[in-house]
């Protein structure tokens, strides 16, 4: 689809003004400052992004020959929101009340495969890629800002990988941080950008972060050319990715707690950093009727977040839900062995931490995976690379 140059340089432009944003909003939530509406004027340009993007298409709509891309993966997402949408409607009028975090987090759901499905329709991967590294850099500069007092000799020694110790690990940037290095660790014509991403996620100090970007830096060049994923694996990831979801959440609901202290000795509540005892609080609620589920992200307008997402939607909309999430998910990556790493991140990140709502982690990786699935043309000179460590 071609736009005219005033239009794209808007759009470029609206698309900056986003992430910058995000950086300003990332900073002031990690020095813990509290800016009167600034939340409200986030939120407005969060919603009006999309729209405009929105009527643009549908102005373009009757354009000859015009063809969309990324189809199917809007229509995924949408189904998932539809799913968690009629159960949670289903759910208001049983128990006769809602809250106003449902309606929000449903939106936040659609927001980021709105603007991935317009920009990889709209934009070449040239002007992609020139975003993301405008992007990145301003981010970058957003954390070393944000954690500037913190850089001596004395804290850089003491950190720890095995506590989980670290002043310089990063809440708020993490998210972005590996969002880019999944995006640089496929599009590799730049190895400063590539190995920018991977040092700003290993800046950001979350544990399983850390493996996945040094395990694309390493290996991410060699899945990029890997043959098509066989349906028959696509079919056994949903399953075993299922089973898996199974396990952790009655792990986190107590019934296995105690037969893993007999036999290992090891109390979840000090391995999950207290998440277990979060979403057990919320059980205990329930059974005894202070708290009854409205539908998605009831129990975070109820109490603080599970910090779980798919524990966390089992709990308000039962295990149909983390199914719907797994199958739908999966099925962004289609027959790409790169996207279903992607997504096996997406999905760790949505078991193990609260990940539905970072609508600006959303955007980077739907387009990641849109620019690898609809662009593959433009992308064959975006792959190499001069990085030369295992296999590239």
């Amino acid at each position: 689809m071609k736009l005219n140059k005033t239009v794209r340089g808007i759009n470029y432009i609206l698309l900056l003004l986003v992430f910058v944003l995000q950086t300003f909003d990332n900073y002031i939530r990690e020095q813990e400052i509290t800016i009167p509406y600034f939340n409200t004027l986030k939120n407005l340009l969060l919603v009006a992004v999309p729209v405009l993007f929105l009527t643009e298409l549908f102005m373009a709509r009757k354009t000859k020959g015009l063809k969309y891309v990324f189809v199917d993966e809007l229509k995924s997402i949408s189904f998932l929101t539809i799913i968690f949408g009629v159960i949670s409607l289903y759910l208001c009028i049983k128990n006769k009340s809602y809250e106003f975090e449902t309606i929000d987090g449903l939106i936040r759901l659609m927001i980021p495969i709105i603007v991935a499905f317009f920009v990889v329709n709209v934009m070449s991967l040239e002007d992609i890629y020139g975003l993301m590294k405008k992007t990145l850099l301003i981010m970058f500069i957003g954390y070393l800002i944000a954690k500037l007092p913190y850089f001596n000799i004395e804290n850089i020694l003491a950190i720890n990988f095995v506590k989980s110790h670290s002043v310089f690990e990063a809440n708020f940037f993490s998210p972005a941080a590996i969002s880019f290095c999944l995006f640089f660790c496929y599009f590799r014509k730049n190895k400063f950008y590539t190995l920018l991403s991977v040092i700003f996620t290993i800046m950001t100090f979350k544990r399983i972060m850390v493996i996945f970007s040094l395990f694309l830096l390493l290996f991410g060049g060699k899945i990029a050319n890997m043959e098509k994923v066989k349906k028959k694996i696509i079919y056994l990831f949903i399953i075993g990715f299922i089973i898996l979801s199974y396990i952790y959440i009655q792990l986190m609901t107590g019934g296995l707690e105690d037969l893993i202290f007999k036999y290992f000795n090891i109390r979840l509540i000090d391995f999950t950093m207290g998440r277990s005892f979060f979403m057990q609080v919320v059980l205990s609620r329930i059974a005894t009727g202070t708290f009854v589920s409205t539908g998605f992200m009831s129990s975070v307008a109820n109490f603080r977040t599970m910090e779980m997402d798919l524990p966390m939607i089992y709990v308000e909309m039962g295990f149909i839900s983390v199914i719907a999430t797994i199958y739908f998910m999966t099925k962004l990556a289609k027959d790409d062995w790169y996207c279903l790493f992607i997504i096996l991140f997406c999905l760790l990140e949505l078991l193990t931490s609260h990940w539905f709502d970072i609508v600006y982690f959303w955007i980077v990786a739907y387009i990641t995976i849109g620019c690898i699935q609809y662009k593959k043309e433009e992308s064959i000179s975006y792959k190499k690379t001069k990085i030369k460590l295992i296999w590239n």
